[in-house]
């Protein structure tokens, strides 16, 4: 959500904007659950920016997603395996 951090924006603030919940926001933000099509509708009108760019990828971004998935790979690994 590289455009939520340059607008300074938490959960609530963005889930306010766009008329969901800020549970939802905040598991779609920390990749628990999908964004819905109509939300990333309500983004990209909201903010006035294309779709293309809410799916852009920065390197910043490249190092998020792999330490993310360092995280949930070590979360699947038994403790009894550790």
């Amino acid at each position: 959500m590289r455009l939520k951090a340059q607008r300074r924006l938490t959960n609530k603030d963005l889930a306010d904007q766009l008329g969901v919940s800020e549970a939802y926001m905040s598991q779609v933000t920390r990749g628990m659950r999908d964004v819905k099509l109509s939300t990333l509708d309500k983004m990209q009108r909201e903010w006035n920016v294309t779709i293309e760019d809410l799916f852009k990828i920065s390197e910043s971004d490249l190092a998020r997603i792999a330490a993310w998935r360092a995280r949930q790979k070590k979360k699947k690994i038994p403790d009894e395996l550790r």
